[in-house]
């Protein structure tokens, strides 16, 4: 990934943290500065994510290149919640916001049709009314082939929100983070989406 987006943007690629074969990890035990994933150059040429974590116990942090991801056990051993952040490279620039609301949709939706396990019972792909070049995805999948610890006849889902941004002056590179519920059909977590517009709304991006 550093590779191909240094290819494109043709500059000599200083991660803006410490980049390092194997992922490493950390619990945030409190309230945490906002989390950042990004590359720039000697130059000022500089593209980057960031966000604040949760304000609360419970959340494993980790790194890995160009990736972070928050990650915390759910009810069960088959449960969890995980927030992650990542750069991404794009096949549709993020203006106009219209056409990249329709190639995400059309993305997620060839994504899943051939798809054995995940079934999508949701698909909602709308404007961020925060960062114009941003989208708003939510996708509720139910997973047909759950691997479970203990028998049960629960149905087993995958809720996801997520923030899709591209950036402008280099329309080919943006950034998603999305916020996960992996959960049995009685532990729907209804505060989800606000959970997730919390993270958002403290989203700031760098395209320098």
């Amino acid at each position: 990934m550093i590779q191909l987006v240094a290819k494109y943007l043709g500059i000599s690629v200083i991660a803006t943290f410490v980049i390092v074969a194997g992922a490493w990890a950390q619990d945030l035990t409190k309230k945490q500065e906002p989390i950042r994933i990004g590359i720039s150059d000697q130059q000022g040429t500089s593209i980057g994510l960031s966000f604040m974590p949760p304000d609360e116990t419970g959340w494993n942090i980790t790194r890995d290149g160009l990736e972070v991801s928050l990650r915390k056990k759910g009810m069960s051993e088959d449960e969890s919640s995980q927030i992650e952040a990542f750069l991404i490279t794009l096949d549709t620039p993020a203006i106009p916001i219209a056409s990249f609301i329709e190639r995400i949709r059309k993305n997620t939706t060839e994504g899943y049709e051939k798809n054995s396990r995940f079934k999508v019972v949701t698909l909602e792909v709308t404007e961020d009314r925060n960062i114009h070049q941003c989208a708003r995805v939510h996708v509720l999948l139910e997973d047909l082939k759950p691997v479970r610890t203990v028998a049960h006849d629960q149905k087993k889902f995958s809720e996801q929100y997520t923030l899709a941004c591209g950036l402008l002056k280099n329309s080919n590179v943006g950034f998603e983070i999305r916020y996960y519920h992996r959960f049995y059909e009685p532990h729907k977590d209804a505060q989800l989406e606000g959970k997730a517009h919390d993270i958002f709304t403290t989203v700031a991006i760098e395209d320098k």
